[in-house]
């Protein structure tokens, strides 16, 4: 089935869907991880073997460990939407008897910046879901 999908029709939604909160999901975890990163050579360049940190390095610190526990949470809020997405499309596939759709799609950004139109093909191989 290689047909355009219409704009705003439900499996155009769910297409989108499932693109947006993958992304979301790569975006907060790679967030998380540089800002563990962040965390780490802070603590180890700041206080060294003492841990005695001026005010400004306390900041710093504490600041990166907050953003680490933010986005630790933003990825796993994200994860658990992907997954459902993820589950949607799966039905999607056996509906269509896992059948292929190609569309042309409109991803919204993951943080900030424009939305990006995208060629997409979804494929349903053995009851999973591919997105290309």
């Amino acid at each position: 089935m290689n047909e355009m999908i219409p704009n705003n029709s439900a499996v155009e939604r769910l297409i989108v869907e499932y693109i947006a909160q993958q992304q979301k999901s790569l975006y907060h975890h790679k967030k998380k991880t540089d800002a563990e990163k962040e965390y780490n050579k802070l603590l180890a360049i700041s206080g060294g073997e003492d841990k005695k940190f001026s005010l400004d390095e306390a900041e710093r610190i504490y600041n990166a460990y907050q953003d680490m526990i933010v986005n630790d949470e933003l990825s796993k809020l994200a994860e658990s939407t992907f997954n459902e997405s993820y589950e949607k499309l799966k039905e999607l596939g056996q509906v269509l008897f896992y059948a292929s759709i190609t569309a042309n799609i409109i991803v919204p950004p993951v943080n900030g910046g424009l939305p990006a139109q995208k060629t997409v093909t979804v494929t349903f191989p053995n009851g999973e879901v591919f997105v290309a």
